[in-house]
């Protein structure tokens, strides 16, 4: 069942209206019951306490265990009757000798209400136990009335609800010789409490209807009325088509606030748009400025490949896979005569466009340096004196760089800072051990040695950033240079672009799905010989089995 906001505050005042409502009369029927009650007890027992004080309990103690009445028996009796007369509510009043187990009528009152027949008479003897009379025994032996309340109900339509007060009748030694007890039938208090509870809950249903009726028209005016406007207000904004209400709050409440809030969200939301709009024209333009600068950074790498198709005494392979748009990993390849060739890989610090831009400084400084110079520590020198003065962000850059002459298989080079290269010798493959200098751009003048090493036929000299070593998977274990060795091991050609694919296969395979954080970069050169081969020979030599 859907009730609207209205009903359901309403239903809600109704609900808890009646449940305090019912807490309030049932508690006020006790309190004027309790109060009744205890007014009855205490001029019950003040009137047991006149009769008691004209009594003698050892003349009532001998009239009993002589078994006959004394003179003034009658007259006892009619004071008994006279008080039970009077007072409309007293059910039994009586006069009993009790012992250890059992009590002795000596008289109960009679008034003209009640039947004669059920009177009991002088000297009748009942066991406490048949009659549930043993709670005022404590009592009979302290010699000490009734000091609270002692509620009865027995069966029957007119003495279902009672209660009991008794008075001892003290003999000369102070203990109880006699007691006088009434039990009050609260028939007609409980009648009168019923009339009175009846009354004052007409008046609370009166009432309850008056404040329903305000209470509705309070609801209606200053709450459901407000979030309906609200509520207009938001389907229109979320339509498209808002429609600003001229309502005006009667107080400056939560639901004002409320209405304030989403007045201000609305704005913000606006906003938001309008900047995640900006954003986005700004987004293309920046995708399609790194695209264009994917392009130029590519173009600024030899990247077509077989690169020197008419030489057939080495063969040249390399990738850079950036970690971002575009990346500060560079490799570079040429050949200032027909007798040598230049490798070069280097890796800038950081990443993304400035890495970048770094990328092609110290690219364009390597390149320049290699045009006056040989010898890779002098073209490194050089290159770190060029691109320290123009370096205000003190980024640096290692590199590798070496000279082969082709003619002998002499590999001259220098590290800058660079990982160890990975070199296939013929038999085994195994890293380079060199003492490597500090990158460049690190400090002013710095200066590097070169180590030479004579490549072999059939060589395989295997270069590469760290971010092949230092690939993670998601347990944030790294690829390693042992495996890469293990990977170098297991390939099955020594082509320079199956090497590099089969490479990278194994980096892909243990990241497993993990993101690149860094630039990856390789580059393979396979040293075939200086003696004449035919093209189908050079061809076969590539494919070489390890």
């Amino acid at each position: 069942m859907k009730l609207k906001l209205r009903e359901r505050i309403l239903l809600i005042v109704l609900v808890s209206v009646l449940i305090i409502g019912i807490l309030l009369i049932r508690l006020t029927s006790k309190m004027f019951r309790d109060l009744y009650v205890d007014l009855y007890r205490t001029e019950t027992l003040e009137t047991l306490n006149i009769l008691a004080a004209d009594i003698d309990g050892e003349a009532i103690v001998s009239m009993v265990e002589s078994g006959k009445k004394s003179q003034d028996f009658e007259e006892l009796l009619d004071r008994f009757n006279e008080v039970k007369e009077k007072s409309t509510d007293m059910e039994f009043l009586y006069l009993v000798v009790p012992y250890d187990t059992y009590f002795v009528y000596v008289l109960e009152a009679q008034a003209s209400r009640d039947d004669p027949g059920t009177i009991a008479k002088f000297g009748e003897i009942y066991d406490y136990t048949d009659f549930d009379y043993e709670y005022f025994l404590p009592d009979v032996q302290q010699a000490k009335a009734t000091d609270e309340t002692l509620a009865i109900s027995y069966g029957g339509d007119t003495y279902s609800d009672s209660f009991t007060v008794w008075t001892p009748i003290l003999d000369s030694e102070g203990k109880t010789a006699a007691m006088i007890e009434s039990d009050t039938n609260l028939h007609r208090v409980n009648t009168l409490i019923f009339n009175l509870t009846g009354r004052i809950a007409g008046i609370m249903t009166g009432l309850l209807i008056i404040l329903i009726t305000i209470l509705f028209f309070i609801l209606s005016n200053t709450v459901v009325h407000p979030i309906r406007v609200l509520t207009s207000e938001v389907d229109s904004y979320e339509n498209g088509h808002y429609k600003k209400s001229d309502y005006r709050f009667m107080f400056d409440d939560e639901i004002k606030r409320l209405s304030d809030s989403s007045h201000d969200m609305m704005n913000r939301i606006d906003y938001y748009i309008d900047e995640r709009a900006k954003e986005a024209v700004e987004k293309e333009h920046l995708v399609a400025e790194l695209s264009l600068a994917a392009r130029i950074q590519g173009s600024y790498l030899p990247n077509n490949f077989p690169a020197f198709p008419d030489r057939h005494d080495f063969d040249i392979y390399a990738s850079m896979t950036p970690a971002k748009d575009v990346g500060g990993d560079f490799y570079d390849f040429f050949m200032p005569d027909e007798d040598h060739i230049f490798l070069v890989i280097a890796d800038v610090s950081g990443k993304g466009i400035p890495a970048s831009l770094f990328m092609m400084v110290s690219r364009m400084a390597i390149r320049n340096a290699a045009q006056f110079e040989t010898l890779p520590s002098k073209i490194l020198s050089n290159a770190n004196q060029h691109i320290i003065e123009n370096n205000p962000e003190n980024m640096f850059v290692t590199v590798w760089l070496g000279c082969v002459e082709l003619s002998t298989g002499k590999l001259t080079y220098a590290n800058a800072g660079h990982s160890r290269t990975l070199l296939y010798n013929g038999e085994v493959w195994e890293y380079v051990e060199t003492r490597c200098g500090l990158p460049l751009a690190a400090i002013e003048f710095s200066r590097y040695r070169d180590y030479e090493l004579t490549l072999d036929k059939g060589s395989f000299l295997f270069q590469y950033t760290d971010g092949v070593t230092e690939a993670e998977r998601e347990d944030s274990s790294q690829f390693g240079k042992d495996r890469l060795l293990e990977a170098a091991e297991q390939l099955s050609s020594l082509n320079p672009q199956d090497v590099l694919k089969e490479i990278r296969k194994k980096v892909d395979e243990f990241v497993d799905g993990a993101p690149q954080f860094d630039d990856l970069t390789m580059l393979g050169f396979y040293y075939v010989g200086a003696e004449e081969v035919s093209e189908e020979a050079a061809v076969e030599s590539a494919a070489v089995e390890i």
